[in-house]
């Protein structure tokens, strides 16, 4: 619905998938004599059509990431559709957010 170029249609998103505010948290525990090698930097995007939030935290054995993604329209009109899809596909991007770990 949202790879396409052109929209003829307006999007309900509440029928693409889950439009409630969600947030996930993920740990990760490297093995023994691997290290982080940089932390990611922290995102915050703010958009009409909505936010998103990723905060990565160091811990002694891993990292923490939590991420927070709320819709805040339901209803894309058609004319709106180019700046709803550079919103979605930036957010596709970051979540693509590398991390690397080297062996001591």
């Amino acid at each position: 619905a949202v790879s396409g170029k052109h929209r003829y249609n307006r999007i309900d998103l509440d029928k693409l998938g889950n439009t409630e505010p969600t947030v996930q948290k993920t740990q990760l525990s490297f093995p023994k004599n691997y290290h982080l090698l940089t932390i990611p930097g922290n995102i915050n995007y703010q958009s009409k059509y909505g936010s998103y939030k990723v905060s990565f935290q160091k811990t002694s054995d891993g990292l923490v990431i939590i991420k927070e993604l709320n819709f805040h329209e339901r209803i894309i009109p058609v004319n709106e559709f180019d700046d709803f899809r550079t919103f979605y596909l930036k957010i596709l991007n970051f979540d693509k957010t590398k991390i690397a770990i080297q062996q001591m």
